[in-house]
């Protein structure tokens, strides 16, 4: 069963990698329009 998670926690740790770069990078995605939108016009 460890043998399992192994592979699913490395995918779901370089998702969270690119979802981190995405909100870093000056970008507008739908996801982070809401988090750097408001930031922005302030």
């Amino acid at each position: 069963m460890r043998r399992k998670t192994l592979p699913r926690t490395a995918a779901a740790i370089s998702a969270v990698k690119r979802l981190r770069k995405d909100t870093e990078q000056p970008s507008t995605s739908g996801i982070t329009d809401t988090d750097t939108g408001d930031k922005r016009t302030l």
